[in-house]
Formats: C-alpha cells, sequence, structure tokens
C-alpha cells in the first residue's frame, strides 16, 4: 500500500501537470484486496523488556555493547566503530562518535552509570584477553588477535550475533520475535539489532523529553533547521533523564 501511495503520488506531482496530460496509472489499480495495516511492523521494547534482553547477554561483551545501544540510541555498526580513546567515563560520554547512513558528521552521545559499569567489567576482564599482543584501538575486539584484520575489530556480523543470542535467550520478549529459516538453512530472526534505537527513542518521547536533544543524541539527519537556533548538544542530564538506565 505505501509502495502504490508513492507511485501515485509522483504521477500527481511530476506527471500531471500542464506539460502532461494523461490519467495517473497507479489509479486504475484495484486496491480493495490491499490490507491498510502495515505488512511489516516495527516493534519497539518496553523499558522492563530492554532490561531484560541486556540481562539475557551471554558475555561480557555482548552485556557492554547490548546495554550501550539500550542507554544511547547508536547504530550497531557505529558501536563497532568506538574506540577505547574516546570514551570519558567521568562524564559517561564518547566523544566524536562516527555517524553512519547519513551527513550528520561526528556527535558526542551519553551513557548511563549501569552502561558505565558494563563497559569497565568488558574492559578489565574479557577485553584483554581478546585483544592479546598489541593492543587493539577499538572498544570491542574479537577474539583470535590478528586474524580478522582492522587491529581485531569486532565485525558488524558478529555483533548481531552477540545480539540475536541475547535475543534468543530472553523468554521476556519471545512474544516479539519470530523465527524462519532461510534458503541456505540458517534460521533468521525477526527482531534485529535496530529495536534498541526505536526502543530508545520512543522512551526518550513518551517521556517528554526534547526532539532536538533526541536528534542530536541518535544522529538524525532531520530537524536541521531546528539547530539555527537551538543548542546543537545533548546534555548529559537530558540523557540521565530521558534515557534509559540499564
Amino acid at each position: 500500500y505505501e509502495y502504490l501511495t508513492a507511485v501515485r503520488q509522483f504521477y500527481d506531482w511530476r506527471l500531471l501537470s500542464d506539460e502532461y496530460n494523461y490519467e495517473n496509472p497507479a489509479r486504475q489499480i484495484d486496491t480493495d484486496w490491499i490490507d491498510r495495516d502495515t505488512q511489516n511492523p516495527k516493534p519497539t521494547l518496553e523499558p522492563n523488556e530492554v532490561r531484560a534482553l541486556v540481562q539475557s547477554a551471554q558475555t561480557d561483551r555482548a552485556t557492554a555493547l547490548l546495554s550501550l545501544l539500550a542507554t544511547t540510541g547508536m547504530r550497531i555498526r557505529e558501536a563497532t566503530l568506538i574506540e577505547t580513546d574516546q570514551i570519558d567515563f567521568d562524564e559517561r560520554k564518547i566523544e566524536e562518535l562516527t555517524t553512519v547512513k547519513n551527513d550528520f558528521g561526528e556527535r558526542t552521545v551519553y551513557f548511563s552509570r549501569k552502561t558505565r559499569r558494563h563497559l569497565k567489567q568488558y574492559i578489565n576482564g574479557t577485553r584483554g584477553k581478546f585483544a592479546s599482543g598489541e593492543d587493539s584501538p577499538y572498544l570491542f575486539v574479537s577474539a583470535d588477535y590478528g586474524q580478522h584484520g582492522d587491529n581485531n575489530k569486532l565485525s558488524v556480523d558478529r555483533a548481531r550475533v552477540d545480539f540475536v543470542n541475547a535475543v534468543k535467550n530472553c523468554d521476556e520478549i519471545q512474544d516479539k520475535v519470530t523465527y524462519k529459516e532461510t534458503a541456505d538453512g540458517k534460521t533468521r530472526c525477526s527482531v534485529g539489532s535496530h529495536i534498541m534505537r526505536r526502543s530508545y527513542a520512543q522512551h526518550w518521547v513518551d517521556s517528554d523529553g526534547s526532539l532536538i536533544d533526541l536528534r542530536n543524541q541518535v544522529g538524525w539527519e532531520s530537524l536541521d533547521t531546528a539547530l539555527d537556533y537551538l543548542d546543537d548538544e545533548v546534555e548529559k542530564e537530558m540523557a540521565d533523564r530521558y534515557g534509559l538506565d540499564l
């Protein structure tokens, strides 16, 4: 339905002008059979469900990763690009975080006190075992140092495996999860890591948080005009007030 609507609007805007004088072909399509409900719903998780998901992580690395996603709204690819010298534990922030998928640029994000504890536990524990030999500059690293290239940076695919394993281990959210076997015999989970980002944003809005502050925390490209007269930074107090502490 959404695709058909977009095509119809395109013809109305571009082709049905004085220059063109013929019927919009999209309007000839019978749409009575179309289910108007979205075919690909994008669920979010309640704070208690997000908390349960973080607690279902199976390793210190996975716990730190999921907690960081849950309390910052960052994308999983952005998390894999973080270097340890970007982290300020006193201020609970990550500076110059690379924003992917748009031209927002680098940004500063704030994480919760519990996330700080998870990060320190991972860094002081299993991370040292992963990053054997020469230290990797990256926060999230893989086992078998030197075998994966790029300073042993955790791959996005491996990070997603950590997330999916936590989903499978979390009884509290199974009513929102389906599993489907793909053509190559693998099992695909319907819940991806982006649900953490959507849940973070939903919780922020439900708590009456400023959309501009949210935009700057998560790195949305929209609302650019508001930055002409509003502060372009997220304050730690705002992140504490509207974000999740997991």
